[in-house]
Parts: structure tokens; C-alpha cells; sequence
């Protein structure tokens, strides 16, 4: 029951930030744009097949109006005189860079949509305009289509794709670890089955609560699935020790129970609290993402402080036979001074790095460079439309018909075509040139504006029904609200941003009576994407108190916590000097890798920390002590290293862009923090006589 949902408006706030106190009139447009080049598109089969094409396409439900050079050909042209059609094409300032390029090598259609019922239709809308579009081609025409159902139709495949093909990845390769360091066939079943019922009510959870999988929560089952394991290992790992030191099942259960009950729920928290940090961010499948894991967390505890400890005593795993190699391997050697100087000289390392940090926020990052939306993209010619739209909307202080409005409407015009990255501007203003052209039949010297209102409202009650309703689609009822549509060939966060702010600029300057703000689709992406560096500042600081608060009130010692602060803090600088150096910028995937790894990292600290605990509680407060806790301990946390490291490096895999880079900068991450944990750790503590804490 489980559904995919990419739809883009999930991924921006659901604030378009306009400005005033009146509610938005004019409803922000979807459009599709269908490129078409040919040797010679003037041709009477040429136009012919293109004009099939054209009317299926206005046959599809859910499409309100095409517009394109058939329509003209059929309506204005009356399927005659194709040189005059020509001729109005090459040389109509309407027509040129909108519907076909100056070279009239491309032509362009423009679908626009009901956004009512987008992300509803929208993957029976798109199959059929593939349909149509794969018959062209068949023909001989050559077949761009970009707009926002295509990119939400490429992310619900890549969905798909990666569920089908990520989590197999990760189950194997976590099994196959996890028995290899394990060396218990029943051991393995019984942490696969713990794992495998924590994942199972988590994905009954989100069908229950009606949510969809999407791009970044598609990560939910590797993650869910490594997690618990890890979890499951800790008492596993316990159980082994007691078991193999002749204890009963009974007693080897009861004791391992009692062992990790504390610091296995108390991890667990805290990586709850790691990924509920992401809930700050404004986009909604990051949020979810978030919310779940942390779910999942809860899960997690609730699933080994109940049905694992049954799973030992119901699968009854034997006794490990001990390993000579293992028995007689030499301590860990802990050189303070070494490990200090190293953790400090990478720390320093980081901050060039660090400070490289930028945000992406071109859509198109998303994907890989071999996808076919972004080739799609690249491809598609800059001369005729764009590969995007902006949208001002105008509010007028009369009818945008008066005159008197109109040097107000053509200096913002100037203002979006005044940039190279804007290909076309349309306003109202130029449906009125071009009737007042037909109706003088003056050729392109007639492209000019009426001279009065009178004049105006006559040209538009003039025209056919098809025409109003075009030129209607353009303001509100009382036409005192206006959109200007400007068609953009970049979607380059700098440009496209830089370009949006000198269009704000003009608009906060209108003159008393008329407002103005910018809107669309893209922009709201491009908007949020820019926002990642504050929303990551936000989520990792929400996420630290939280954490550090949650390990305050479970190690009873402000020393211990500060001590434990350097370990947990040194794996997120080296995540960040790695994307700086490695030019990995801040987007869906990345934003949230601090957060996590702030979460996964405190957990072996903390039973390192718990560990170390016990053993100068029982054994007084040595190098030697701590040393053969560190050796104890070391097995485990390289087994929940090595397990939770594999289901990260399996999202490398991931054709989508965002993901691959949390795959490999949390597997980098999760492996500074096992070292930090077996040689940073104890060396601050061996420093500092950290141990020396009060054990009440």
C-alpha cells in the first residue's frame, strides 16, 4: 500500500513569500514545454503531422489550453498561405523566442495545466504526452519536454528504483558482515529477525498515517535496517561473553538484558533526537525523513527490550567456541599524546574546507548528469522559450486595460528582459499589440498598443473565446491583478537568484498604488535549496542540545559530557572539510548529514562511556583498565561500525545525486567517530583522569 509521491510543491513551503495584506488572486501556472526541431518545420507535412500531435495534446484531461504555431496555422492561417505563416513567425515580436526560435529551426509547445489537479493526473498526463511526442519522433522530428511532471515522473522512477535496488544491497551486505564477525548462524537470525519486525511496523506505521515514500525517505528501510542491527549486536555481542563463560541460557540472556537495557534505550534516544533535528527544515520529505527514523528508534528499543531476548530463548544461539586469536590478541595500545595531536592537526585541516561550503540550489543537481530529465534539460535549445519560468505577479491600483498603467507594466517588462538569462517576457500588454496588429493589418508595424482603454476592451471583446480565455489566464476577474511570465534558460542558483533580486528591487520601488512579488515553481525550489546552509546551522544546533542534554542527564556528570563533546564534534568537522575540498555542495542529502551523525556517533560513545563506567567502578581507575575495556569493547563497536557503515555506503550507489553524497560522507563520518571513540576518547580521559567521576 505503500505510494511514491515527488511531486515538487513537497518540496517548498507551502508560503509562496508574497507580499501585502490581499490574498493572491492569480493562480501560479504549470506549464510543459515540448521543443520540436526539424530541417524545415514550414512544410505542408511538416505542419500537418505537427497539428495531429497539437490537437491530441489538447485532447488530454487535465490540460487547459496549448498554445503553439498550429493554432495559428489553424486558426488565424485557416490551414493556407504557409508563407504568410512564415513570414508572421520570423518576424512577429510575439511569436519570436516563444513559440519558435529566429532561425525557425525549433518550435515550441506550451501545455498549460490544471494546477488543481496536479500531482493527481499527473503521471497519466505525462504518458500520454510521451505517447504523442514518441509518434513525432517516429516521424522524423526531433522531441525536447521539461517541466515540473517530468522531473516529479524521473524522481518517482528513480524511487522506485533505488527501493528496489538499495535495501536487497543493504540487507545482504549487513547479513554478510554481521555473520562474519558474529560467527553465529543463529546469532545473525536472531539480530536479522529483530531488525526485520522493527522495519515491518515501521512501514505499517507510515501506511497508517498516510504517507508516501519519496526520494529521501526511500532511505528508510537500509537505515531502519542497519540501525536496529545495531542495536541487536550490543546484547548479542553480551550474551556471546556470558554464555561462553558457562553461564546458563537462562542466566546469559537475563544478564545481557540487564547489561545493554540502559545503554541500548539510551542511544537509541539520542539518535531519535539526531534525526528529529531534522524537522526544522521547511521541506517536507526531509521532515519525514526525520520523523520516522526517529520512530523507528522507539521501535527499535521497544523490539529489544521484548522480542529479542524471547528471539535467544526460543532460537537458543550455542556458545561461540573462543577464538585463540582472539584470546591472545594484544591490547589496544592507547597513545594519548599521539591521538590528541592527530585528532587537532585534522580538526585544523577542516577549516579550509569548511569555509568552501556553498549551497546548491539548481534543481537539476538532483540527478545524475547521464539521467534523461537532465539531458533533457541540457539539451534543450536556449532559443525559443527557456527551460523554465519566473512569474511576476502586479498588483494595479485600476484595470491593467487603463493606460495609465501601462509605462508602470513595461518598465518591470524592461527589467526582465534586461538579463541574458531571461529568453521571453510575456505580458498582457503584448496580447494587446498583437490583436490591435491583427485588426489594423498593419504586418509588424501594426505591433504597437491601442491608443485608448475604449480601444483595448474592444480588441479583446472582439476576439474568440479561446483568444479571451487566453489573454483572462493572464490577470484575475476585475483585471486589476496581473502575471508577466518571463521564460529563463538558467537554473543556476547565482544567476537565477541575482536575477530574481534586481526583479524584487524594481517591484519594491512601484510607485504608491502598485505591489509586486515573484513567484513560480522553480523559484520556490531554487529559494528553499539557497535556504539549506540556515536550515543546517538550525538542525545540527537543535540537534546538539538535544543529544548532549539527553547524555547530561544519562552520565550524571558535566565533566564527562564535556569530555565527550571532542569525539562527537571531530567526525562533523571532517565531514564538512570533506565537502569543502571535495566540492560537495550543501543539498537534500547533505543537509542532513551532520544531524544524523551527531545522533550515530554519541551511541558508541555512550556505551564506551557506560563500559568504562563499570570497569573503574570494579576495578579502580587505571591505564590498564581502561586499556582492556577499550579491547573488549573495541569488537563490538567495529561490528556496529562496520554494519551501520555498510547500509550508508550502499546510498553511493544511488543514482540520485543528494543521496549518494550522504552515503559517502555518513560512511566517512561513522568511521573518524569509531576511531575517535577507540583512541580520542580514552586518550582525554587518560588526560584529564576523567574516570575519577562520581559513580552514584
Amino acid at each position: 500500500k505503500i505510494t511514491i509521491d515527488n511531486s515538487l510543491a513537497r518540496w517548498t513551503e507551502q508560503d509562496t513569500g508574497t507580499t501585502g495584506d490581499s490574498e493572491e488572486t492569480v493562480e501560479e501556472l504549470v506549464t510543459i514545454l515540448i521543443q520540436i526541431s526539424a530541417k524545415d518545420l514550414f512544410t505542408e507535412p511538416a505542419l500537418d503531422t505537427l497539428l495531429v500531435a497539437f490537437e491530441s495534446l489538447e485532447a488530454i484531461p487535465n490540460v487547459i489550453r496549448v498554445d503553439g504555431v498550429p493554432a495559428i496555422y489553424r486558426d488565424q492561417f485557416g490551414l493556407e498561405d504557409i508563407e504568410a505563416l512564415k513570414d508572421e513567425m520570423q518576424h512577429s515580436p510575439y511569436f519570436q523566442k516563444l513559440f519558435v526560435s529566429p532561425d525557425l529551426h525549433y518550435m515550441a509547445f506550451l501545455l498549460l495545466l490544471d494546477p488543481n489537479q496536479l500531482g493527481h493526473s499527473d503521471k497519466q498526463v505525462l504518458a500520454s504526452i510521451t505517447e504523442i511526442t514518441q509518434s513525432l519522433e517516429k516521424d522524423g522530428f526531433a522531441v525536447t519536454t521539461v517541466g515540473p511532471i517530468v522531473m516529479n515522473a524521473e524522481l518517482d522512477r528513480l524511487s522506485l528504483q533505488e527501493t528496489a535496488r538499495l535495501f536487497p544491497l543493504s540487507l545482504a551486505l549487513s547479513t554478510l558482515i554481521l555473520f562474519l564477525l558474529l560467527r553465529s548462524f543463529k546469532g545473525t537470525l536472531v539480530a536479522i529477525l529483530s531488525a526485520g519486525l522493527t522495519l515491518m511496523l515501521l512501514m505499517e506505521c507510515i501506511t497508517m498515517c498516510g504517507y508516501s515514500l519519496n526520494m529521501i525517505t526511500v532511505t528508510l528501510p537500509p537505515l531502519i535496517w542497519v540501525l536496529s542491527l545495531s542495536s541487536s549486536i550490543h546484547m548479542l555481542h553480551r550474551f556471546h561473553a556470558l554464555h561462553n563463560q558457562q553461564d546458563t541460557l537462562r542466566t546469559a540472556i537475563q544478564k545481557a538484558f540487564m547489561g545493554t537495557a540502559f545503554p541500548n534505550t539510551f542511544a537509541s534516544l539520542t539518535t531519535a533526537c539526531g534525526f528529529l533535528s531534522l524537522r526544522v527544515s521547511s521541506m517536507a520529505p526531509v521532515q519525514e525523513l526525520g520523523l520516522f527514523v526517529a520512530i523507528g528508534m522507539l521501535l527499535t528499543v521497544a523490539v529489544n527490550l521484548s522480542v529479542t531476548p524471547l528471539l535467544l530463548a526460543v532460537i537458543k544461539p550455542k556458545p561461540r567456541p573462543a577464538s585463540s586469536k582472539r584470546t591472545n590478541a594484544k591490547p589496544i595500545n592507547i597513545y594519548p599524546r599521539a591521538a590528541l595531536t592527530t585528532a587537532v592537526t585534522i580538526a585544523l585541516l577542516t577549516v579550509p574546507g569548511i569555509l568552501r561550503i556553498h549551497a546548491d540550489s539548481n534543481p537539476l543537481s538532483m540527478f545524475s548528469p547521464e539521467s534523461p530529465v537532465h539531458q533533457q534539460y541540457t539539451n534543450l535549445s536556449k532559443e525559443v522559450a527557456g527551460v523554465c519560468t519566473l512569474e511576476t505577479i502586479l498588483k494595479l491600483p485600476t484595470s491593467w486595460q487603463d493606460p495609465g498603467t501601462w509605462p508602470v507594466i513595461e518598465k518591470v517588462v524592461g527589467v526582465l528582459n534586461a538579463r541574458s538569462i531571461a529568453v521571453k517576457t510575456i505580458s498582457p500588454l503584448d496580447s494587446l499589440r498583437l490583436l490591435n496588429q491583427w485588426d489594423h493589418g498593419d504586418g509588424v508595424e501594426g505591433y504597437q498598443l491601442p491608443e485608448s482603454r475604449r480601444e483595448a476592451e474592444n480588441l479583446i471583446r472582439q476576439v474568440d473565446d479561446v483568444t479571451r480565455d487566453l489573454i483572462k489566464s493572464f490577470s484575475n476577474e476585475d483585471n486589476n491583478e496581473i502575471r508577466i511570465v518571463t521564460f529563463v534558460n538558467e537554473m543556476n542558483s547565482e544567476a537565477f537568484l541575482d536575477y530574481v533580486d534586481e526583479v524584487n528591487h524594481v517591484l519594491a520601488a512601484l510607485p504608491d498604488g502598485y505591489t509586486g512579488y515573484t513567484s513560480g515553481m522553480v523559484l520556490n525550489i531554487v529559494q528553499e535549496q539557497k535556504n539549506l546552509v540556515t536550515q543546517q546551522y538550525q538542525s545540527f544546533g537543535l540537534a546538539f542540545s538535544v543529544i548532549f542534554l539527553c547524555m547530561l542527564i544519562g552520565l550524571r556528570s558535566w565533566r564527562m559530557l564535556l569530555l565527550s563533546i571532542p569525539p562527537n564534534i571531530l567526525p562533523i568537522a571532517v565531514v564538512f572539510g570533506v565537502m569543502g575540498y571535495m566540492d560537495i555542495p550543501l543539498n537534500t542529502g547533505s543537509i542532513m548529514v551532520a544531524s544524523v551523525v551527531l545522533g550515530i556517533g554519541v551511541d558508541d560513545t555512550v556505551h564506551m562511556l557506560v563500559a568504562l563506567s563499570r570497569a573503574t567502578r570494579l576495578g579502580g581507575n587505571s591505564p590498564t583498565v581502561m586499556r582492556d575495556t577499550i579491547h573488549t569493547m573495541s569488537s563490538v563497536l567495529i561490528t556496529t561500525t562496520s554494519v551501520i557503515g555498510s547500509g550508508f555506503l550502499v546510498l553511493t550507489l544511488s543514482s540520485f545525486t543528494p543521496l549518494l553524497h550522504f552515503g559517502f560522507l555518513a560512511t566517512t563520518a561513522i568511521v573518524v567517530a569509531l576511531w575517535a571513540d577507540l583512541q580520542l576518547l580514552p586518550a582525554i580521559l587518560l588526560r584529564t583522569k576523567g574516570m575519577k567521576w562520581n559513580h552514584e
